[in-house]
């Protein structure tokens, strides 16, 4: 099992940022170098620029932000692991909802080659498996 933080330190171009996260927050990194990070304790996801700037992206539609995935177009993925969903944002930061089912407790996320996110589960130690049009199975189980 990871490690829990809730500071973490950043080196950045412009300097040093220190952010209070909520514990175990996942970040993802997205292509142009920008750092976008969950933020369970206020529901938002931050945007950190490589020179060190930091913005609220997104804030509709969490509860519990943690584990974060890009896709090859771009869009960002969170895990809200308070309401059993997983958010998908444009880069342009449109929200919606783009898996609720077989979920319980999703924290982390990843994508394989072919375009499949995997969500684990918390709560019933599954992990989900969703093809890119947001079909679910049960990938991985410990019952």
């Amino acid at each position: 099992m990871p490690k829990h933080l809730t500071t973490t330190r950043i080196s950045l171009a412009a300097g040093t940022a220190l952010l209070a996260l909520a514990a175990s927050a996942l970040p993802a990194l997205a292509t142009p170098g920008d750092l976008y990070v969950g933020n369970a304790n206020n529901n938002t996801i931050v945007r950190i620029t490589p020179g060190g700037a930091a913005s609220v992206f997104a804030s509709t539609g969490l509860s519990g932000p943690y584990g974060l995935a890009f896709d090859a177009s771009g869009n960002l993925y969170a895990a809200n692991v308070n309401n059993n969903t997983i958010e998908r944002f444009t880069p342009g930061g449109a929200a919606s909802v783009f898996a609720s089912t077989g979920l319980s407790g999703p924290y982390g996320l990843a994508f394989d080659a072919s375009g499949n996110l995997y969500a684990a589960n918390v709560n019933n130690n599954t992990i989900e498996r969703f093809t890119p049009g947001g079909a679910a199975s049960v990938f991985a189980s410990t019952g």
